[in-house]
Order: C-alpha cells, then structure tokens, then sequence
C-alpha cells in the first residue's frame, strides 16, 4: 500500500501525489532493534503498481508481505493471483488488504473483498483512505462483514489524517489492530486509540526482483516469530536468511 497509489486518482479523482524519497541503506538482518528499544520486523506491501515481481530473487529479501487484493466490489488488482502464488510457492507469509471506497456498499466490498483472496489467508487488511466526511458506521459494516465471512479480525490501515474524517468518531478502533502510516519517522502519529500493530514508514524502498521502484516499507511491532503469526496464525518458525533494506529516518518525526 502507500497513501495511495492503491487506486490511480484520489477519491475526487485527482492524480495521486508523489511521496518524498527516504534514503535507504543495505544491511542483512531477520529483525531490528531500535534505538527507542522496540522491536520491529521489516515487510514490504505490494500491488499492480510494483510491476510482475520475480519472487524467485524477490522472497530473499523478507519473510512475508502484503498485497492488494480488491477495490470497491468489482476491482481485482491484476497482480495478487500472481503474488499469492509466488509467496506460497516460496514459503513466505502473506495477507491480504482491499482499497475501500466510500461511494460502494460497504458488505458488497467486503464480499467481493473475501471471495477475490480465496482460501489460505489470516490477515486481512481494510485499508481505508478518506479525504471527506464519512459514515464510520459504513467502515464498521464492512469489517464486520469480513470478520463474519472469514473468522478473522480484520486489521484497519490508515493514517491519523485519513481517519480524522470520519463520523461519529469511532469508539470502535480499539478492537482492531491498526497499521498506521506516517512516513519518516520511527515514532509514528495514529489515531486516539488506535492500537498500533504495524507502521508504514515509507513508499522508497528497492527489493532485487521487484520491476518498479517506490517499494512500500514497513515495520511489525514485535519479533520475527511474532509477525509470522500476525501473518499466518501459527507459530510456524518463520524463515531465517534474508535480506532486508532498512530505512534511513529521523526519530523526530
């Protein structure tokens, strides 16, 4: 994901913003500890926008990773049968998100959402963007049509800016793990109350095996082994050589 391209235009249709660069710097690692004594694990996020990825090189370079799935309740990303394929034929932990669109029925989203994954997921991901004010009754109906039709909590993606808009306020937030985005930083700005499981810190990223440059980066709050079963729902140990490219950020903010 990246706040956006998910979707080409923004939802007024305007051609979506380019994100400022992040220096990045190659280092080989399976988990991090940062200077504010957290730990956190890399994933990349993918979709259409990261070309076919060659996940023979690519799969070197992180243990598992997300990727768009659907949009609205009838857009299929092209590349997510091609990344659900590679991921599992190459051993990597992987879920899914869908771009939601606040002028679609938010069950028929979620329906379109589940029956485009197919079977195999844990982690599915609601990545709501909203520039306007909405319902969050709607953002509700679709989670919990996604819980309803999977048997798994959904994980919310969003930024502090984007959930602003909403209305009421969701008192609801709490019950769902939040992957917040907020770029250069490592300490990042979220929703009040929001419960932060995974943080997007930048759109720069360079993997070997993946055509297109901007990769989405991001940090699981916790171990290796706890993101596989943030991923996968076991504790399955999670595989042990790899890659990653980490950023080079400000702590500030």
């Amino acid at each position: 994901m990246t706040l956006s391209p998910r979707a080409s235009l923004d939802a007024d249709g305007r051609p979506l913003p380019q994100r400022p660069a992040i220096a990045t710097r190659r280092v080989r690692a399976d988990l991090i500890l940062l200077t504010d004594s957290t730990v956190k694990t890399y994933f990349p996020d993918f979709s259409h926008w990261s070309g076919e990825i060659d996940w023979s090189t690519a799969a070197r370079y992180f243990m598992a990773s997300i990727f768009k799935a659907s949009e609205s309740d009838w857009f299929v990303d092209s590349q997510f049968a091609a990344n659900k394929a590679g991921s599992i034929a190459r051993g990597r932990g992987w879920g899914a998100y869908h771009f939601y669109r606040d002028n679609v029925d938010p069950v028929a989203q979620a329906a379109h959402f589940v029956n485009t994954v197919g079977g195999g997921c844990n982690l599915y991901v609601l990545d709501v963007e909203i520039s306007h004010n909405h319902d969050s009754a709607k953002v509700l109906a679709c989670l919990n049509e996604i819980q309803r039709l999977t048997g798994k909590t959904p994980v919310i993606y969003s930024s502090k800016y984007y959930w602003a808009f909403l209305r009421p306020v969701p008192t609801w937030i709490g019950n769902y793990g939040f992957w917040t985005a907020h770029y250069g930083t490592l300490t990042p700005l979220a929703p009040t109350g929001a419960h932060i499981e995974a943080h997007q810190y930048g759109v720069t990223g360079t993997i070997p095996g993946v055509p297109e440059l901007g990769c989405d980066e991001n940090f699981f709050y916790g171990s290796a082994g706890e993101m596989w079963e943030w991923f996968m729902g076991d504790a399955t140990p999670p595989p042990e050589e790899y890659h990653v490219y980490l950023p080079i950020v400000s702590r500030e903010g």
